[in-house]
């Protein structure tokens, strides 16, 4: 699908008592490293299966997947097979279920890898299962992940249970599942400040809770939401609100400002909710379809004081719903009825926060970075990286107007420092040399780096570092002079 504006994509599948959705990821945001997300799959009702699979974008690509379980091809669990694919080909991999056995994929690794023609190509792929069951009083539910590539993941999340109560939605607690996913097992997670314990196959943390969280890690992580019907596990109430969901939890660090989404109906909807999280000082210019948010609709989170949870039920015929305001927000919409359910996150960025970089003006009389500079005023550059870098190639020719404009390589580069950024660790690298732009605007220069810790077959990436540049102050004044050789001349400047 393509379009010639911008536009937002959610899919939706639906049938009796059976419905899942996700929102859709361009192929500009597709990555190279990906983990399954799933949950065990008892072997009841025909057998529902786990499964991932995945989709070239280009041709000549070639996938290594190792799975975390048994599939339904034979794979065993730590086995990795290379798969070759052209553009738009996918492959299929199922969990192995059978009466004696629940498979869970969870954890399962997909890699993209050098291809005939040397490279790597961006991937995309899916996960899911085809009837969710978190307790086996389930009736069981589709559910579909378009999922996150592993070099977007973050440090921090803010939870909140799914809201299925038609009073009091805010205080009424319903139990929710998650899994936090990792990369490297040797990753500290904690959760509203104690750190989690009990690292599954070596990729994924699991805890249930009522009410809401704040996720933190020293290293990037995947948080995944698991939302339960009106049984909340017990099986006592057999025409249950809802049915099992799962989706991919937006992070703090990737939260958007604006945003577009749809409730549905389809098929047995009868209760649809918008759940935002945002910044306290983000209230007062929160919008949904232009409306302030009332002070009803929102309680500060229960586990981090500086955010609060708006919870807008949405009532009527299917529509559309804007949502914006001038702090960056996460938030999901979701619906449930007699065991149905879906739910997808509105929005999120999908930016790789491998690297951080930054600007100083030469006349800064201070230490901090400055968010501008203007034409022809002297800047210093600097770039924090989340390794330690064995090669640094900055791209200055590329950038109309800057001087001077001669590419740097530097191998071996020795960080200035190292810091400590929501949690993760960044090398600092600065450049010493003074660059002066001509013209205003934003301009983006390409950096290249290299690292062995970097989970690509070239272990290489490429960012920029943007640069906002404002028009400087124009000087002007007033004068009272009468002529006369005698006279004083008195001049006053003009606030600017």
């Amino acid at each position: 699908m393509v379009s010639t504006t911008a536009i937002v994509l959610y899919a939706h599948q639906y049938n009796t008592q059976l419905s899942g959705a996700t929102m859709l990821l361009p192929v500009e945001t597709y990555g190279y490293t990906y983990y399954s997300v799933n949950y065990k799959q008892p072997p009841v009702n025909s057998w529902g299966k786990n499964w991932f699979y995945v989709i070239a974008s280009e041709d000549n690509t070639a996938i290594q997947i190792t799975p975390s379980d048994t599939t339904q091809g034979g794979l065993l669990p730590g086995q990795t097979i290379t798969v070759n694919l052209n553009k738009g080909q996918l492959y299929n991999v199922f969990g192995k279920v059978s009466a004696y056995n629940e498979s869970n994929l969870t954890g399962s690794k997909i890699v993209s890898v050098a291809g005939s023609n040397g490279n790597c190509h961006p991937i995309a792929v899916f996960s899911g299962c085809s009837r969710l069951i978190l307790c086996v009083t389930d009736g069981g539910e589709v559910a579909q992940q378009h999922l996150f590539p592993a070099s977007t993941w973050v440090t921090r999340y803010l939870t909140f249970h799914s809201i299925i109560a038609t009073a009091n939605p805010l205080t009424s607690p319903l139990l929710n599942f998650y899994r936090v996913m990792v990369d490297n097992p040797a990753t500290i997670v904690k959760r509203n400040g104690i750190v989690l314990t009990g690292l599954q196959r070596n990729s994924f943390y699991q805890f249930q809770s009522t009410s809401g969280d704040y996720i933190e890690a020293d290293q990037p992580i995947l948080v995944c939401q698991y939302i339960t019907n009106s049984n909340e596990y017990s099986g006592s109430n057999l025409s249950p609100q809802g049915d099992p969901e799962l989706m991919l939890l937006p992070s703090l660090e990737q939260g958007i400002k604006k945003a577009r989404v749809y409730n549905t109906r389809n098929r047995n909807i009868t209760v649809n909710y918008l759940t935002i999280i945002i910044p306290n000082d983000g209230i007062p210019s929160l919008k949904i379809d232009g409306a302030a948010v009332p002070a009803s609709l929102r309680i500060l989170h229960p586990n981090n004081p500086g955010y609060s949870i708006v919870a807008k039920r949405l009532l009527g015929p299917a529509a559309q719903y804007s949502i914006e305001s001038e702090a960056a927000f996460t938030a999901m919409i979701y619906g449930s009825g007699t065991f149905d359910s879906y739910v997808y996150i509105a929005g999120t960025l999908i930016n790789n926060l491998n690297s951080i970089g930054s600007i100083q003006n030469v006349y800064n009389s201070t230490a901090y970075p400055n968010t501008f500079t203007c034409p022809q005023s002297p800047f210093q550059l600097s770039i924090k990286i989340a390794y330690r870098a064995a090669s640094l190639q900055w791209l200055f020719s590329q950038v109309h107007g800057l001087s001077p404009a001669r590419d740097t390589s530097i191998s071996n580069p020795v960080p200035a420092d190292s810091q400590i950024v929501n949690g993760r660790k960044y090398f600092t690298y600065n450049l010493s040399t003074n660059f002066i732009l001509s013209d205003t605007g934003l301009f983006n220069i390409p950096v290249i780096y290299t690292s062995p810790g970097i989970n690509l077959c070239s272990q290489l990436e490429k960012t920029f570092v943007s640069v906002t540049v404002k028009p400087g102050p124009v000087a002007d004044y007033n004068f009272m002079y009468a002529g006369c050789n005698a006279d004083t001349a008195f001049f006053t400047g003009l606030a600017m």
